[in-house]
């Protein structure tokens, strides 16, 4: 359940930095109210490209990661990175990405979430799990952005789908392999197909 929790913020973290790098909004406005320490404008560039190569994922991490997340860019460290980035830059800075994004989250918003917070909780006057809901408004936009597809998991009778139950199964699997103690473990219950890794 942990894993699950983990996952619906993860998804929610991701809509919400595409949503705001792509309408360009200012996070870096000057607080009147309080005092609050901020690290400087420079760190995430030095983290996520000037200085990369000082923060590497490592073997245990793309290992463990690698049915999850194959070789693509967010499992490669060095120049594999290095090319990948540069190669999905010019994609993700174009301004008919920015302006899909934007579509996709608004349509999501005002088609699905909104209706389902306000119409359908107010109806039944019942409580409901808002992580669950949160989680479907993430995986949808994330399946309607980098698949092109539409799940529908956030829908008013709130779905299975099979695609997102197959997803959260590989987040969770993927997870457990960082609990063994020792890597081998969950890498010869891969070999021999038991328990998890079957």
């Amino acid at each position: 359940m942990f894993l699950y929790g983990v996952f619906a913020v993860f998804l929610l973290f991701v809509v919400l930095f595409f949503f705001l790098i792509f309408i360009n909004i200012n996070i870096h406005q000057k607080s009147t109210s309080c005092s609050v320490s901020k690290l400087p404008r420079s760190y995430p560039l030095h983290i996520l490209k000037t200085r990369f190569s000082v923060y590497p994922k490592g073997n245990i991490f793309s290992i463990a990661l690698v049915d999850f997340l194959g070789n693509g860019i967010f499992n490669a460290d060095g120049d594999n990175w290095k090319f990948q980035r540069q190669i999905s830059s010019h994609e993700v800075n174009t301004k008919s990405l920015r302006k899909f994004v934007e579509t996709v989250v608004e349509s999501e918003l005002s088609n699905r979430l909104i209706p389902i917070l306000s119409d359908d909780a107010a109806a039944k006057n019942s409580a409901f799990d808002l992580q669950d809901i949160l989680q479907r408004f993430a995986f949808d936009n994330i399946c309607k952005i980098a698949f092109g597809f539409d799940p529908e998991y956030l829908s008013p009778l709130l779905p299975q789908a099979a695609f997102a139950v197959a997803f959260e199964d590989v987040v969770r699997i993927s997870g457990e392999r960082f609990s063994y103690i020792l890597p081998i473990i969950w890498q010869l219950k891969r070999a021999l197909n038991i328990g998890s890794e079957r």
